[in-house]
């Protein structure tokens, strides 16, 4: 049977004095640099990806929104694996618990130390190998916490100014390829001229200079003519 999970809210603590004294001494092992929680912690946070996986409004949990771009893309790029087993063996090792109950969190994944804007509770977060018939945490749709009745986890200042300057850096490149496709339509007015300019020419001496002895005159007629090219 699955274990029950009594939910502590973490979100009001002096995190920093907390995590002084409750952090656990992780020795990496495999070549791993950043633990797991902490890495998806930093996804969610500066909103990589925000439209495959985001935090949900209050952000006590976190929802993927689109399951294959998530494994074709999120996963490769962040986990360095193609498999959702792989990910969810993981929330289940660091004690992740998936919501049940029916809304707009269902199939969301929460844990109490893993909350929007305060990414050094992450550090608290202590990996529980399952062994056996061991199963993962797992709430009671009828117990599970009640996030929308909670404070709201705003994001941090820091991280808004990470999400305006990514679409700000979008507006310029934007506003760049505007001004190339400006500068390309010019050149091709430009060489258009150019070419009516020596039509214009070819024409001119093709109707007008026949006889070399004979006296050109831009009479009334040869300024309309002009005026019909330009």
């Amino acid at each position: 049977m699955p274990g029950k999970y009594n939910y502590t809210d973490y979100a009001t603590i002096d995190e920093d004095a907390y995590v002084a004294s409750n952090a656990p001494i992780n020795k990496m092992k495999g070549g791993v640099v950043t633990p797991f929680p902490q890495k998806l912690h930093k996804i969610l946070d500066q909103g990589i990806h925000a439209e495959i996986i985001s935090w949900s409004p209050h952000g006590r949990c976190f929802l993927i929104h689109q399951q294959k771009p998530f494994a074709q893309i999120v996963l490769p790029q962040s986990f360095h694996t193609t498999k959702k087993t792989s990910f969810t063996r993981q929330l289940n090792l660091y004690g992740f618990v998936r919501l049940l109950s029916n809304g707009s969190d269902k199939g969301g994944y929460y844990h109490e130390k893993f909350l929007r804007g305060k990414s050094k509770l992450c550090k608290c977060i202590k990996r529980i190998p399952l062994k056996g018939s061991e199963h993962s945490l797992c709430a009671d749709s009828q117990q599970e916490p009640k996030f929308y009745s909670m404070s709201c986890l705003v994001p941090q200042i820091s991280n808004l100014d990470i999400l305006y300057a990514s679409a700000s850096s979008a507006s310029k490149s934007s506003n760049t390829v505007n001004e190339r496709i400006t500068q390309d339509n010019s050149k091709i007015f430009d060489r258009n001229i150019a070419l009516k300019e020596a039509s214009f020419e070819s024409t001119f001496s093709r109707d007008y200079i026949k006889e070399p002895s004979s006296t050109i005159a831009f009479d009334s007629k040869t300024k309309f003519f002009i005026s019909q090219y330009f």
